[in-house]
């Protein structure tokens, strides 16, 4: 199970959900900081800082997939069921728990959103070094006529079949 450091196994289900989802909060935080960076390296165009930030970002979503199975199997075992409504009323006056909970739907929508944005980034400049990349390799117009002669001057080409 996974638990804030300090914090023994004596804690009612209520609490233990409610620290994991500070430590959820906590690393969404950690995400969005990521995801501004990665927005601010697809503005600049820097591409050397991208390994390190997906990396990065790599690791927050491995945490948050444990912390999401930590609470459904805390839920689970609680009889809880794992919907808005469900959360809700397991949560119940616990409005400590009640309020981490709601940041962490709300850091996850930023986290989401900022996510698309960084997408929507990403393959805007593909698109566009895609485009380049297109527009340098297309061959001369009219280099050679169907025979494989040099239509620019036709006296000083061989064809491309006599070597």
């Amino acid at each position: 199970m996974i638990s804030p450091p300090g914090i023994g196994a004596s804690r009612t289900p209520v609490e233990q959900f409610a620290g994991v989802a500070a430590l959820e909060l906590a690393t969404l935080n950690a995400l969005i900081d990521v995801l501004d960076e990665e927005r601010n390296a697809l503005t600049r165009g820097d591409a050397e800082a991208l390994p390190t930030l997906i990396a990065s970002k790599t690791d927050h979503i491995a945490a948050l997939s444990r912390f999401s199975v930590e609470r459904s199997r805390l839920l689970e075992s609680e009889g809880i069921a794992a919907s808005a409504s469900g959360i809700r009323s397991f949560l119940g006056k616990d409005a400590d728990a009640v309020d981490t909970w709601e940041h962490v739907l709300n850091a996850a929508r930023k986290a989401a959103g900022l996510n698309a944005a960084n997408g929507f980034l990403t393959s805007t400049r593909l698109a566009s070094v895609s485009r380049a990349l297109a527009t340098l390799s297309i061959p001369e117009p009219g280099l050679y006529d169907p025979r494989g002669v040099n239509a620019r001057n036709p006296s000083s080409s061989r064809t491309l079949s006599r070597g």
